[in-house]
């Protein structure tokens, strides 16, 4: 799919889900109601991290930017991130998982170290640029998130 297909679900898509779960004669009102809200924040999300960071990453898959937020995490708490940990982290060969580093390398995204302390050892780190665009992405998420229990209250 591509970003410029992508259908930007708006808070009001709530209003309108809750709408049409009021009104739903198997009153299973509760249980859809969260479902429903948890959904469409989900698209939503996705949908505002692919118009984001489409230019960079396309469509941006699940792997690349949640690999971006493990190594935001774990920098902001100050723990280095090891390329073996996201091997096991994601369940994924260590041959596909050096795929997914080129790709963000190339794409000046992350950046690769030796350890000092143990050269088998690969530190990963995003670079400024991915920095910003991480930082920048996570903050629009946050006004979506509040944006959407907004409408939802």
């Amino acid at each position: 799919m591509s970003v410029r297909n992508i259908r930007p679900v708006h808070p009001a898509d709530v209003v309108a889900a809750n709408s049409e779960i009021e009104n739903d004669p198997g009153n299973r009102k509760s249980s859809t109601l969260k479902s429903a809200q948890v959904a469409t924040l989900l698209l939503s999300i996705r949908n505002l991290r692919s118009i984001e960071l489409g230019d960079i990453l396309g469509d941006v898959d699940e792997i690349s930017w949640n690999m971006m937020l493990d190594i935001y995490i774990s920098e902001e708490l100050g723990r280095p991130v090891v390329t073996s940990d996201l091997a096991i982290t994601y369940s994924i060969p260590k041959t596909t998982l050096a795929r997914y580093f080129d790709f963000l390398c190339d794409a000046d995204l992350i950046v690769r170290t030796r350890d000092r302390s143990n050269r088998v050892r690969v530190l990963l780190n995003l670079t400024e640029k991915a920095r910003t665009l991480v930082t920048g992405t996570l903050e629009k998420i946050a006004v979506e998130i509040k944006t959407v229990q907004r409408f939802s209250e």
